[in-house]
């Protein structure tokens, strides 16, 4: 595809969904469009491929537990120094995003896909 769209620079960082990189053994994939798009400087996060606490109901049954795990990814999020956090699972966006809002940062959630077709000026 040709990068046409939004070309101003961009410090990214990507969770790895349990599901996509455990079950599926999906990972390198996503990091290479990435990185391969203009504008984005793709920061790996420690313990990108742990679980962000979604986890389907786990978050909803057991808010206790999945609140730790939550902060603990914020915290790795935090220390890339991204302005965005690419994910692929929904699940995990709304718990990511619903994180950042909760704590007030300024630091954006968006699915890869939707990275990608801006970068490219799709959408």
């Amino acid at each position: 595809l040709a990068e046409t769209g939004d070309n101003t620079p961009v410090t990214i960082t990507y969770h790895d969904s349990c599901h996509l990189r455990r079950e599926l053994g999906v990972y390198k994939e996503q990091r290479e469009l990435l990185t391969k798009t203009n504008g984005i400087n793709l920061v790996e996060m420690v313990d990108s491929d742990v679980c962000c606490g979604f986890g389907g109901t786990y978050s909803i049954k057991l808010p206790e537990v999945a609140a730790p795990i939550l902060a603990r990814k914020i915290e790795h999020i935090k220390d890339t120094g991204a302005s965005l956090v690419a994910v692929d699972c929904p699940g995990c966006l709304m718990q990511i995003r619903g994180g950042m809002d909760a704590h007030d940062l300024p630091i954006e959630v968006k699915h890869t896909a939707v990275i990608l077709a801006e970068k490219r000026g799709l959408i």
